[in-house]
């Protein structure tokens, strides 16, 4: 399992859920606890009946008597994607009375704190939030709410939930109140543990005899629950964002490397990617991000079946838009499903030019989403370039993997973490504004720098392997292919064409990556070189001497070495 740190928040709240029936289950059962036994009086005469429709059959398809089959003990039901077992809602009471009755146990303070996480009820915070429920999936929601009440209220003389203080939570929010989700938020705080929660000492469990069979919780997903699902992954996404703005921010202070923070960049894209795969078929059943667009413009009062011209919404919305993604994902999926069988893409200027000095301040919202349209419309054909067998490198970003596999698959499948990620791009350039071409030349002396150190040493193979990525970039591919299109006809000669190494100049993201690939072959294959002669060894020898000495010259240290000998 994911350390808490690494997990999401759709994550934790599953992985709470199941710690809670497990330890129930397993306690309940090593106590003598029996489930057919503890059924309800509903539930026997349901049993009763289904028993005798049994009877009435003479035997099964393999010839075997009725008794031979009413002997057969009844096998517990699996999930055939976790393996874990299944365990009703309606036994959780039972098995709750049952373990407390037996006062010879005490519920673990990890179980204690889940159980208080799970049974926090969500009804009153979606209609806060004005999202659309129905009487049914409501009920079963409160249905399940209920039951651990219940089961908190037979186990609270047997545990202590320690300094975890749920009411608390309530009046916590790092949201701001204007913010166009923090109803949706909101119902997170549950999951935003206090201060004196989190410097609690650690709680070591007693190591089990074997194994503990793990079990999962009997559900029927609601749109409650995939309300929840896309809140927690919206909130996730949100603390991503707060990262991603703060290592930019300090990137363009120069506080920080720039193949460092266009590393950490790719990392969280692919790291969105993974989180949607938790909760894409939760959201999906439901219609996915749509209804909560919809919810949110309700409880805004915008009409959002008014589209604004040139625009894929009604920019009144443009606000709640931009933080749901759909700006970003209607912009993506349009360029896809135009152009997935595009041989030569390119943009023409139909929607006009992206302004690197307004950046994101544009008089008002059709200014803005202006900036994002043309902006993402100029760099889309060059990330579909690159993922062509003409165009492919060694270094393919998420958002290039994301586009390619969009081309690839007609299905719509996991298209919101690009999303997330293309608006994150787009903060990002529109915040660096006029400065945005400063990754591309920080990318372009990194390369000269290599290539300049290389040049008088003997031909070797690792001394090919590094020149040919430091000189991948010395022209640039997306250009060149596409002035030999106007050449040979393909593009007309009068078309309007971004100047060279547009691609790179609005994209500091891939400049980063590109950097640190370089960084990465030039090292290794340096030791690769120095290693076996001795090289290495022998030139820190020398330097410890001269290090002992006093005789290193100022501003000459060897800053790796140092940081290493601490």
């Amino acid at each position: 399992m994911l350390s808490p740190a690494y997990m999401s928040i759709y994550q934790q709240y599953k992985a709470d859920t199941d710690s809670v029936a497990t330890w129930l289950a397993n306690t309940a059962k090593a106590h003598g606890y029996d489930a057919e036994a503890s059924l309800g009086g509903a539930a026997v005469d349901a049993a009763k009946e289904k028993k005798k429709k049994k009877k009435k059959k003479k035997g099964n398809e393999n010839g075997k008597g009725p008794s031979r089959a009413k002997n057969k003990k009844k096998q517990e039901k699996q999930d055939p994607n976790t393996k874990k077992y299944i365990i009703r809602v309606r036994d959780f009471e039972a098995m709750a009375k049952h373990v407390a009755d037996t006062n010879a146990v005490e519920v673990a303070h990890k179980t204690a704190i889940a159980l208080e996480r799970v049974r926090r009820s969500f009804s009153q915070k979606l209609a806060d939030s004005r999202a659309k429920s129905d009487h049914r999936s409501d009920a079963n929601h409160s249905h399940f709410v209920e039951v651990l009440e219940k089961v908190s209220g037979y186990l609270k003389p047997i545990m202590e939930a320690g300094l975890f203080k749920p009411d608390d939570l309530d009046k916590k929010t790092d949201i701001k109140t204007n913010h166009p989700t923090k109803g949706m938020f909101d119902v997170l705080n549950v999951y935003t543990p206090s201060e004196e929660f989190l410097n609690a000492p650690d709680v070591t469990p007693t190591p089990a005899a074997e194994p503990e069979t793990q079990y999962t919780v009997e559900e029927e997903v609601t749109r409650e629950d995939a309300f929840f699902a896309f809140a927690a992954l919206l909130r996730d996404y949100d603390y991503l964002s707060l990262e991603i703005h703060s290592l930019w921010e300090k990137y363009a202070s120069g506080g920080l490397d720039l193949a460092a923070v266009a590393l950490a960049t790719n990392m969280a894209f692919e790291f969105a990617h993974s989180m949607e795969l938790d909760v894409k078929k939760t959201i999906d059943k439901f219609g996915g991000t749509t209804i909560f667009f919809e919810a949110a413009c309700d409880g805004m009062g915008i009409d959002k079946k008014r589209i604004s011209p040139g625009a894929m919404c009604n920019l009144e919305a443009y606000d709640v838009a931009t933080i749901l993604n759909l700006n970003t994902m209607g912009l993506f999926n349009s360029y896809v499903e135009h152009s997935r069988d595009a041989i030569f893409p390119s943009y023409n200027g139909a929607f006009g030019w992206h302004n690197e000095r307004l950046g994101s301040g544009g008089r008002n919202n059709a200014e803005r989403w202006n900036q994002d349209k043309t902006a993402l419309s100029e760099i889309f054909p060059d990330m579909h370039f690159l993922t062509t067998p003409p165009g492919q490198g060694d270094v393919e970003d998420e958002l290039i993997r994301g586009m390619g596999h969009a081309l690839k698959t007609k299905s719509e499948s996991n298209r919101f973490w690009i999303s997330w990620a293309l608006q994150m791009y787009l903060d990002i350039i529109q915040r660096l504004g006029r400065h945005v071409g400063r990754g591309f030349e920080q990318f372009k002396q990194e390369s000269l720098k290599i290539q300049h150190a290389l040049v008088d040493l003997p031909e070797s193979a690792e001394r090919k392997q590094v020149l040919q990525v430091a000189t991948r970039w010395n022209h640039d591919p997306i250009f060149e292919m596409k002035e030999a299109n106007m050449e040979m006809g393909m593009l007309p000669h009068d078309s309007e064409m971004l100047p060279e190494f547009h691609f790179l100049r609005r994209n500091p993201i891939h400049c980063g990556l590109l950097t640190h690939h370089m960084r990465s072959v030039l090292h290794d294959n340096g030791v690769k070189t120095v290693a076996p002669s001795g090289g290495l060894m022998v030139t820190i020898q020398l330097y410890q001497a001269l290090r002992q000495e006093g005789r290193i010259p100022k501003g000459q240290v060897w800053e790796d070495l140092e940081e290493v000998w601490g």
